[in-house]
């Protein structure tokens, strides 16, 4: 008995000391300090982006550079999808005037010019800390973000907005006004002067319309959201056909494209349906709409506000969802449009005056040259840093029957609850 309860209380203490060696060493690891073994080197080479060819310094006129720095992962991506970026030996060349060194070593923290957070990847007790009085004012303090503030909440529910008040300079975001835009194209006019341009587009509009026979088309793989998109579609199925593919309609095979091999040209309308209704949250599920040349749909939107939609889209590009009091009222505007093309045909009509400049889709190259760009411009002062819980906070951001969901939801443990008290299932 004696020796029984001698090796059920030796396994007890082996157990404990495993598991804490194994948390002491998750605790005090740090991969970034092994991340960049040559931060002490010279550099020998140019890295030109647009050719992606190696260049020795010998053979160029020598330029001054600028260093910076990745605090965090992207999405668990130490090298933000781009390694030949952080190649210790080289200085890559964004442009002829933007040239800078990236890094993750953190201890090149006092050399950088710019220090890049990715707000999603974010862990509160690994940040630097910054004081007013901080011997980095010299530097720009930038975060990266794509996500809504209640997602961004919601996942990461032990950061409250005022910590990181007065914290950042800058930021790359979804939001038009910031310096980059991660989704937003450019918009480009064109030369009206130019009548063949504008009459083969008209032909074009004119043309497409011969292939659409289906109403409207929807992909879609996030069955739960704030947004409760999922709720107004099941009304709108009412009164108008919506073909729905993804996680949340008619799957896909994994020898299907993206697409589920849907034929896009077939549908008159899409829906480009946020998961979040907040400030300025315009995502790829409209810019990829209206930069279809081939397919020429029209987006059926619901996200940002109208006036959002209507700062940075071509006029009359779109329909609002918050235009029409109803589901009902919205399919039968739809129903009218479908049976009068000519008015159909005003939805494609900017298409004959304006021009969609697609985002490189190379994610590596949309954020890191902004962020050497950013190294070249003047650094802010202390006195202006952002203000983070006014600029990113659901409250003041997002629509407040999104905010009432987030606020029900935001504690893991009333998720399942939810289904039954509020007959409301949290994302």
């Amino acid at each position: 008995m004696y020796t029984k309860y001698r090796n059920r209380h030796f396994r007890c203490i082996s157990i404990f000391l495993v598991i804490f060696t194994i948390c002491f060493l998750y605790t005090t690891y740090d991969p970034k300090k092994n991340d960049d073994q040559y931060s002490e080197t010279s550099p020998t080479q140019l890295f030109d982006t647009n050719t992606s060819i190696y260049i020795p310094l010998s053979e160029i006129k020598q330029q001054s550079y600028r260093t910076v720095l990745l605090w965090t992962d992207l999405f668990s991506d130490i090298h933000w999808h781009q390694e030949a970026f952080f190649n210790p030996y080289a200085i890559v060349a964004c442009s002829s005037i933007h040239q800078c060194q990236f890094t993750r070593d953190t201890r090149r923290l006092s050399q950088s010019s710019i220090v890049a957070f990715h707000l999603y990847d974010i862990n509160r007790y690994r940040l630097p800390e910054r004081t007013t009085q901080s011997k980095t004012d010299n530097q720009s303090w930038v975060f990266i973000t794509g996500e809504s503030p209640i997602n961004f909440y919601y996942q990461n529910p032990s950061f409250l907005p005022h910590m990181l008040d007065n914290y950042f300079d800058q930021s790359i975001s979804y939001k038009y006004d910031s310096p980059f835009s991660i989704f937003s194209p450019t918009i480009k006019s064109r030369i009206l002067s130019n009548t063949y341009e504008i009459q083969q587009e008209r032909q074009y509009n004119n043309i497409s319309l011969k292939s659409k026979n289906k109403p409207i088309l929807w992909f879609v793989s996030n069955c739960n959201t704030f947004s409760q998109r999922e709720k107004y579609v099941e009304e709108l199925k009412k009164y108008i056909e919506i073909d729905i593919y993804g996680k949340c309609g008619r799957k896909c095979s994994k020898e299907q494209n993206s697409q589920c091999q849907a034929n896009l040209n077939e549908y008159y309308f899409y829906l480009s349906f946020e998961n979040s209704r907040c400030h300025s949250y315009i995502t790829e599920k409209f810019w990829n709409i209206i930069s279809d040349n081939k397919n020429r749909l029209v987006p059926i939107v619901m996200g940002a506000s109208i006036n959002d939609y209507k700062q940075i889209a071509p006029k009359q590009s779109f329909i609002h969802v918050d235009q029409y009091k109803t589901p009902e009222e919205l399919a039968k505007y739809l129903n009218y449009l479908i049976a009068n093309p000519e008015k159909y045909l005003t939805y494609l009509q900017w298409r004959e005056y304006n021009q969609i400049e697609p985002i490189n889709s190379t994610r590596w190259k949309t954020l890191l040259c902004p962020l050497c760009q950013m190294a070249y411009e003047t650094h802010l002062s202390p006195s202006i840093r952002m203000n983070f819980s006014t600029w990113y906070h659901p409250t003041t951001q997002c629509h407040h029957d999104d905010v009432e969901l987030f606020t029900k939801c935001k504690q893991a443990n009333l998720r399942d609850p939810m289904n039954w008290i509020h007959n409301t299932k949290c994302p």
